[in-house]
């Protein structure tokens, strides 16, 4: 394969710190990153965007010489402070890790050693770079959990990754990657599995730490808004190539390659509710010989596409791998008008009703000793009409999904009531609560642990059907079979597969059919495009948008993302610590947030447009174990008063359908609601 030429490299920003020229890695006849060049001044931030498989993390892993068994170094050179690193022995290389080239992983957990205490692998990476010990060592373990943020650091050294949340682990890997002090950060998607609030706490740290240290920063992400949020330039990468590279500002304002601008459009937000997504089609493939590896999904390929490989027009900092970039051609020219979808009818039928649920689980504290009791789920009420979607919206640990099993029948609950079309499932056994699931099917968040792997795609379909009796007969139910997967954009000839054999939005899609294989009125989705990028997530909410308006599906939506709620929600609820705290109409809700907790939610979402700070939100969310007294949301809240931690407020309606619990409202509300039930 031949190389991308990129011209000679000049930084915009001061002393250039890291310099990659046409990186080439090569795992058997594939190459994974071919052509791959950038550089890093110091203090600066360049962020890597792509889809999974684009190839960003092995790009970093190679800086590293941290290149997984079977992918090799084939060509290329990378510049480490004037010192090029292939050509350092071993021991050489391994100085350089740690002490001025560090790195933070996506998944702190798998990165952390679960038998090993913090502050003894934190301790670790201080004895290796710095040659401390005792007492110094300690000290130097407490400053570097002292500058991540984390309180009470002497007390947390003997604390296991287990007994941390998920922001305090990720703020213990960015410590350990500190512990060198190193000139160059990389960033590995630190904050993909946070909720927004997390993230946005997670992001100040890494942009102070940047300030104070002078450090440069590789970020790897593929969210366009935590990318506006923090980098100085942006590369963006498909297909193990850098196709687009820009400065901020440029790039959001005029996006160059049709992969970027297709990015930007299957991007969903307010403004596109009730019309289609345009989504990327197809997947990426092996790239071809000959010809841009876009091709064959771009909406503006020409013959000389696939019939000449494109080179790179312009200057390493600023410059696209397209044959349009030659030409000049803006994204207004670009532009595609999105398919607007009929009005739904509107309907008055409460399919779903929830009263006043809790749900409690009995956690042991060990041999001999009383279990505790926690409230996961707390007085939780909310009706759900035909052809609607209600999204539940909240931090991790809030609830959502423990009132999603409850629903689904999957998880008892202790108190209130759930009817499906007027039936009472609290007092369906056996037999019948079978039958009755027929009405309600659930879309889990991991489509992969959802396939029964031995199975081939017609005979789970089959099998679901014939549980519940679907269809006049065999010949019947293969032909509804052949129409589901012809409904979510699938071929008839997949059904021979395996699940193994399809990619991860493929797999949802799979999982959406089988859900609608028993014709149900309701799906419960449970986070079902936070693991997909942004192209599949477009792909998959089109499916979901066109099955609700020709079938009248009324969707349960469980997630955190609230560019999905904005495109696809008809109402959001809005949950903490196992309350819903906020419930409207979902434009008003995310236009116009009551609650501290929403507003806090809305300002911590990364914007792609125009200057955005996010607001921070102190600490993490409470143990549900030990929920603060009054409003739980208290201890967090910018605007909190005396009263708010002597009683939980009522829940007032402000008008339109908008209700909130908060006492800022108490004044201002139509009129009380209803007053929550008393904790547990």
């Amino acid at each position: 394969m031949s190389a991308v030429i990129h011209s000679p490299i000049e930084s915009p920003t001061g002393e250039v710190l890291l310099t990659v020229t046409d990186l080439r890695l090569r795992i058997g006849a594939a190459y994974p990153v071919d052509g791959v060049s950038f550089c890093i001044a110091r203090g600066e931030t360049l962020a890597l965007l792509g889809e999974s498989g684009s190839g960003k993390s092995l790009s970093a892993l190679a800086l590293l010489d941290l290149l997984p068994k079977g992918v090799t170094l084939a060509g290329g050179h990378i510049e480490y402070a004037g010192r090029e690193l292939q050509t350092l022995d071993p021991k050489a290389r391994r100085a350089l890790r740690g002490r001025h080239l560090a790195m933070v992983f996506q998944e702190p957990m798998t990165s952390l050693n679960p038998v090993l205490s913090i502050g003894y692998q934190i301790g670790e990476a201080v004895r290796l770079h710095q040659g401390l010990h005792g007492r110094a060592l300690r000290t130097r373990c407490v400053e570097l959990l002292d500058a991540v943020g984390i309180g009470a650091a002497a007390d947390r050294l003997g604390d296991y990754p287990h007994q941390l949340s998920g922001g305090m682990k990720q703020r213990v890997m960015i410590a350990m990657a500190l512990a060198g002090d190193p000139d160059m950060l990389i960033a590995d998607e630190p904050t993909t599995a946070l909720d927004v609030t997390i993230q946005a706490q997670i992001l100040q740290l890494l942009a102070t730490l940047q300030r104070e240290r002078g450090m440069a920063l590789l970020l790897i992400t593929h969210d366009l808004g935590v990318a506006a949020q923090m980098a100085d330039r942006i590369a963006v990468m498909y297909a193990g190539q850098i196709v687009e590279q820009a400065p901020r500002e440029a790039f959001f304002k005029t996006p160059t390659h049709p992969y970027t601008q297709m990015l930007f459009r299957a991007k969903p937000d307010l403004e596109q509710r009730g019309q289609m997504l345009v989504a990327i089609p197809g997947q990426t493939a092996v790239p071809p010989a000959i010809g841009c590896r876009f091709a064959a999904r771009c909406d503006r390929v020409m013959p000389r596409c696939t019939q000449e490989t494109p080179a790179w027009c312009g200057a390493t900092e600023w410059g696209a791998l397209c044959f349009l970039a030659e030409r000049g051609m803006t994204p207004e020219a670009l532009e595609s008008a999105a398919e607007v979808l009929p009005v739904r009818a509107g309907t008055a039928e409460t399919l779903l009703a929830v009263r006043a649920v809790c749900v409690d689980f009995s956690i042991s504290r060990g041999f001999g000793r009383r279990a505790q009791e926690l409230r996961a789920v707390d007085d939780v009420s909310f009706e759900l009409q035909s052809g609607r979607t209600l999204a539940l919206v909240g931090e991790s640990g809030c609830g959502k999904t423990t009132m999603a099993k409850a629903v689904m029948q999957l998880q008892r609950y202790t108190s209130g009531s759930i009817h499906f079309a007027g039936e009472d499932l609290g007092l369906l056994q056996g037999e019948a609560l079978r039958r009755a699931r027929c009405g309600f099917q659930m879309v889990f968040q991991d489509p992969y642990a959802s396939l029964n792997p031995r199975m081939r795609i017609r005979d789970m379909f089959l099998e679901a059907m014939e549980v519940q009796a679907i269809g006049a007969g065999p010949q019947d139910r293969r032909a509804r079979v052949v129409a589901l997967m012809d409904q979510v954009g699938l071929r008839e000839e997949h059904l021979d597969l395996y699940p193994h054999q399809f990619s991860g939005g493929q797999r949802q899609r799979l999982c959406i059919a089988r859900a609608l294989a028993v014709e149900p009125k309701l799906l419960v989705c449970d986070e079902p495009t936070s693991a997909l990028d942004v192209s599949v997530q477009a792909q998959i909410l089109n499916v979901l948008r066109r099955l609700q308006h020709e079938r009248g599906l009324a969707y349960l939506f469980i997630t955190h993302d609230l560019a999905v709620v904005s495109y696809l929600a008809d109402e959001v609820a809005v949950m903490y610590l196992g309350r819903i705290v906020e419930r409207g109409p979902a434009p008003q809700v995310l236009a116009y947030p009551r609650h501290p907790y929403t507003q806090a939610l809305m300002a911590a979402v990364p914007r792609v447009g125009g200057v955005h700070r996010p607001l921070v939100v102190a600490g993490d969310v409470p143990s549900p174990l030990s929920r603060p007294s009054g409003c739980h949301f208290h201890p967090r809240c910018p605007r909190a008063q005396a009263e708010c931690q002597r009683e939980y407020p009522q829940t007032y309606d402000v008008g339109d359908g908008h209700s909130v619990s908060c006492l800022l409202y108490r004044d201002a509300a139509v009129g009380s609601v209803s007053r929550s039930c008393p904790d547990a």
